[in-house]
């Protein structure tokens, strides 16, 4: 059995922002939706041992919120370039490789990729906004076998 939270990352600096997307920073208010939602992801019965995450500013403070909140150290989080707004195909790409040792991950990434992988893996359409998160349960043994048909247990958007 593999459970797979997927999750949006927080709100994040837009206007008057000078610099790259890439850089872009969490606000007050995205750092206090993390860490909302760290919490709710905290009460579910999946522990998480593995967080994976894109490079970018944004996704990777609202890993380490999350990864705080849930005695996760930072040397569990892995931060994949390839997540960078990435498509659900690229996402599930990266979901395929994840090492088979872990069952419970949270992949912290961008819409609409987030969205439609959800889609893609449950037929169920879930809108993403910022800091929202979804619980998946694959009966699978190994992560390259999780595909459609998996199910929705929980989300929080």
């Amino acid at each position: 059995m593999k459970y797979l939270f997927l999750m949006r990352h927080a709100q994040a600096e837009t206007l008057g922002f000078q610099g790259s997307d890439h850089d872009r920073q969490l606000t007050e208010l995205g750092e206090q939706q993390a860490r909302n939602m760290a919490e709710k992801i905290g009460e579910q019965l999946s522990k998480i041992e593995f967080i994976l995450v894109s490079s970018a500013a944004r996704t990777l403070a609202t890993a380490e919120i999350v990864a705080k909140h849930i005695a996760l150290s930072n040397d569990q989080i892995k931060i994949d370039q390839r997540i960078y707004n990435a498509e659900s195909d690229v996402l599930s790409e990266v979901v395929h490789e994840l090492p088979d040792i872990f069952s419970t991950v949270l992949l912290v990434a961008h819409n609409p990729g987030v969205s439609e992988l959800c889609f893609n893996y449950t037929d169920q359409g879930i809108s993403f906004r910022p800091a929202s998160a979804c619980l998946l349960k694959a009966d699978v043994e190994c992560w390259r076998e999780i595909g459609s048909g998996t199910q929705l247990l929980w989300q929080k958007t």
